[in-house]
């Protein structure tokens, strides 16, 4: 299998793109700093009738809500190779303005960036996911470096 994301790619790619960000589009607003789980995954998700929960917070940290709730969204509703359905999306962030208020600061102003981030995620995890995957491999592979591509270029 062919290596899609090392950690030395993940810093090639995000340095590259970040300089060529910071270039050619104005620095979004700073992010504050709030208690985030880390991990929102299903396996960390606890579903019940009267709400949902969240276990394992050993990830937890002071963070930027918009990347919480940004990587959030990929990890609970986008199966890789595939966009979430507009009504789950919708939904996520009805209940957190619903918590919150509204959606954290920043968080349409860093939707490029923290699109890019999160992918890192899907690319560095490849070989766990991409076996469950009723698709090629190589063609897993050819999909993952478009999309980073892809979400690079967004910035």
């Amino acid at each position: 299998m062919r290596c899609v994301a090392t950690r030395s790619s993940k810093r090639q790619f995000w340095g590259r793109h970040t300089r060529r960000s910071t270039r050619s589009s104005p620095e979004p607003a700073a992010a504050p700093a709030v208690l985030v789980h880390g991990d929102v995954t299903q396996g960390n998700t606890l579903l019940r009738a009267d709400g949902t929960g969240l276990i394992d917070w050993e990830d937890a940290h002071a963070g930027d809500p918009v990347r919480e709730l940004r990587r959030t969204q990929e990890q609970l509703l986008a199966d890789p190779g595939e966009n979430s359905p507009t009504e789950l999306l919708d939904a996520l962030r009805a209940g957190y303005r619903e918590q919150a208020g509204t959606l954290p600061a920043g968080f349409d102003d860093w939707k490029a960036i923290y699109g890019a981030v999160s992918f890192l995620d899907t690319s560095g995890f490849f070989d766990e996911w991409a076996p469950d995957v009723d698709r090629p491999t190589a063609a897993l592979e050819d999909w993952v470096e478009r999309e980073m591509e892809r979400r690079l270029a967004e910035i």
